[in-house]
């Protein structure tokens, strides 16, 4: 299923603060244009939150009401009494739903969240970050924003060990190299490449200066290393026939990766049919894509 119409009001607690976004559930992606503040990432959160039933996130964010509509024709909604309350209701179908149908919910959606905007090392959390309990990984498949610890272990790390284990499997290796082509050809790289040796994938030189040094993905810049992290969740985390929230994949990019970044994307999603829900304020990303924009604008503005 995928994402037809999404509804909200009063985001933040404002008054009719309201939108009614139509998505494009048969082109893959939808692009939600605005400006800063307008609440792209919010909505982004409060999807996932209601998708996965996140009860930390849905007492937290303002709203009074969120409704996703999906293509065949089911509703699930979140309401709350007032926006800035801790209580709510499921309404699925317009009929309020009990604990057993909420989660049902969970196990029907599949929803990878990737907040490429954000600082990975600093406690938010990506579909491959684990929570540290005890002194021990506790993996955290959902991936939710709101489950984040402070403590979680750096991202890139993570994902070097991962990728070493994928190479040990000759399945899981074809995968890793085509993970690694398609960074290599479509966001070139200053001065290197991604190369795989000794089930390591490496920023190797592709300079003729024999004493340059082979990099590990940590020690790429912070914008390499958020392209990586980023398709390395929509190539791995996210299940085929899924819904992802990508939000502002522009940030940390070089112009020429914003324009290169979306039509990347595209491929991925249509070679396993996911749902990208994309939130941006980058002219560069949506100029290719300016028939799958959706200018995310609320009811308080329009006369």
């Amino acid at each position: 299923m995928k994402i037809k119409q999404i509804k909200i009001e009063k985001l933040f607690g404002l008054e009719k603060n309201d939108f009614d976004i139509e998505c494009f559930p048969n082109e893959n992606i939808t692009i939600l244009y605005a400006f800063n503040g307008t609440g792209k990432t919010t909505l982004l959160r409060l999807i996932d939150a209601v998708c996965t039933n996140n009860a930390v996130a849905l007492k937290v964010l303002l709203f009074s009401k969120i409704e996703l509509i999906f293509d065949n024709g089911k509703t699930v909604a979140v309401e709350k009494e007032k926006s800035y309350g801790k209580d709510y209701k499921y309404l699925i179908d317009g009929k309020e739903a009990d604990k057993v149908e909420i989660n049902e919910i969970k196990k029907e959606f599949t929803v990878t969240p990737v907040f490429a905007n954000k600082d990975y090392n600093r406690g938010v959390s990506t579909p491959i970050q684990n929570n540290l309990k005890n002194g021990k990984q506790e993996a955290n498949p959902k991936g939710s924003m709101f489950n984040c610890d402070v403590g979680a272990i750096n991202p890139i790390r993570r994902i070097e060990q991962l990728i070493s284990e994928k190479l040990q499997n000759p399945d899981e290796r074809v995968k890793v190299e085509e993970f690694a082509n398609i960074i290599n050809e479509n966001f070139p790289m200053t001065f290197k490449h991604l190369e795989i040796q000794d089930n390591k994938l490496l920023a190797v030189p592709d300079t003729e200066y024999p004493n340059d040094p082979v990099l590990e993905l940590n020690m790429l810049s912070s914008g390499e290393i958020k392209l990586i992290l980023m398709f390395y969740d929509l190539l791995f985390e996210a299940k085929t026939d899924s819904i992802v929230l990508l939000d502002e994949p522009e940030s940390s990019f070089h112009l020429d990766w914003q324009r290169n970044c979306l039509s990347t994307v595209m491929k991925i999603c249509e070679d396993k049919d996911l749902q990208v829900i994309v939130a941006t304020h980058s002219p560069a990303i949506v100029e290719e894509y300016f028939c799958l924009q959706v200018p995310m604008i609320s009811a308080r503005y329009k006369k």
